[in-house]
């Protein structure tokens, strides 16, 4: 796909464009890396400051090496007419980041996003990421996919959350999935669903949506955002804060510095220990993030109680990841270092804190939650219904995509 352009049309009766949009395929890490100033660009234009700053960052986690990385880029040609001289002017108007999987180390022709806040999937004018990922599923599979899921949000940013938020491409597209009578949204989709492709491929497509948690919002005073959080998580902030620094000497380093190696001990004496060579990268990924940051708890000794790492963007914190010892369970370091991470943060002048892959700490209870869309195309193939079958392993019970493929409450619909 690297580097092919086509073209194409918005499934809606007022594109997100001025002239009809062409769309380059773009696949592998370095091809994406190239571009990676336009997609930041994009995401700036569209309400999406800071989500494309760390590509670099995401495109190379363990999970992600094990993928293939594609990038569709939707680009509009205008004419342009600076200093007396015509011309034409690229401009790019939309993008999807998918990853297709591999399968004993060969090309899958299964693709899915990676993001499942939706964040990071789907680039583009928030009224218009629903017909984009339409279109960009809808081409995947005309280009040889058997399956596309793609996930997007249309609520983050500086959109609305839960019952305030519009409506939305999104709410036309569930509301035809679940009307009888086909709306003029599912008339558009079906038409852009079944325009032929080279292979004649036919199948059929779901959407869902699910609320998730985003972030906890944080006030001008630490005062003012512990009283955001449930009465009980403020007490256990506070509580085990005190007696932290009661019993162990505990303080807080905002700015940590240490080498490797001893970042690889540390780990290794952590709960939930990585490997080592996902503690190196945590460690050397620091130095390629914009705006890193890794802050930790130390005991009067000087001994490291909990480390965490992340970045700040936008006037947003974002943690990454956060190891805590394993020896003194009944400190709850985890807690302890978010109490003076909030603490700190409220300071610096951050408005949230996000925190990647969500978190089952109680913490996560008071997370403003925002709605994502998730649409998936399948072919009629001998291939997704070996997919299906394949998805009912045991060991395949975390794979969101398999859980796709299995739920009893999806309806699809034949495209």
């Amino acid at each position: 796909m690297d580097g092919q352009t086509t073209s194409t049309t918005f499934i809606a009766a007022q594109a997100p464009v001025h002239s009809e949009p062409a769309v380059r395929f773009l696949r592998g890490r370095d091809a994406i890396f190239r571009v990676h100033a336009q997609l930041a660009h994009l995401a700036a234009r569209c309400d999406q400051s800071g989500d494309a700053d760390n590509l670099a960052h995401f495109l190379t986690t363990s999970d992600a090496l094990k993928k293939i990385p594609h990038l569709l880029l939707f680009t509009e040609h205008g004419e342009r007419r600076r200093g007396g001289r015509d011309g034409k002017l690229e401009r790019l108007a939309g993008a999807v980041l998918v990853f297709e999987y591999r399968i004993a180390g060969r090309r899958s022709r299964v693709f899915s996003t990676s993001d499942s806040t939706g964040r990071r999937n789907v680039f583009g004018l928030s009224e218009y990421r629903a017909q984009i990922s339409v279109v960009a599923a809808r081409m995947l599979v005309d280009r040889g996919a058997q399956i596309a899921q793609i996930a997007w949000s249309e609520t983050h940013g500086g959109q609305t959350h839960g019952s305030e938020r519009k409506d939305s491409g999104a709410d036309m597209l569930r509301a035809s999935a679940e009307s009888r009578q086909p709306s003029e949204s599912e008339r558009s989709i079906a038409s852009e669903l079944s325009i032929a492709s080279p292979q004649k491929c036919g199948g059929s497509w779901s959407l869902r949506e699910s609320k998730v948690p985003l972030y906890l919002p944080l006030g001008l005073t630490f005062d003012a955002t512990l009283a955001r959080i449930g009465q009980r998580t403020r007490s256990n902030l506070r509580y085990y804060r005190r007696r932290s620094e009661a019993d162990l000497g505990c303080s807080f380093v905002a700015n940590v510095t240490i080498d490797l190696q001893d970042f690889l001990a540390f780990n290794r004496e952590c709960t939930y220990a990585v490997p080592d060579a996902l503690a190196k990268w945590r460690y050397r990924s620091l130095g390629t993030l914009i705006n890193p940051f890794l802050r930790g708890i130390r005991d009067g000794n000087g001994r490291w109680l909990s480390l965490v790492g992340g970045r700040r963007q936008c006037g947003f914190a974002e943690i990454d990841w956060q190891m805590n010892r394993a020896d003194l369970p009944q400190y709850s370091l985890s807690t302890v270092l978010r109490s003076y991470l909030l603490e700190h943060e409220v300071r610096e002048g951050s408005s949230r804190l996000y925190i990647e892959g969500g978190t089952p700490h109680p913490i996560g209870r008071s997370f403003v939650s925002g709605h994502v869309n998730e649409l998936t195309l399948k072919r009629s193939s001998p291939y997704v219904e070996l997919m299906e079958k394949f998805s009912r392993r045991p060991f395949l019970a975390k794979n969101h995509l398999a859980q796709t493929l299995q739920d009893p409450d999806l309806r699809w619909t034949s495209w």
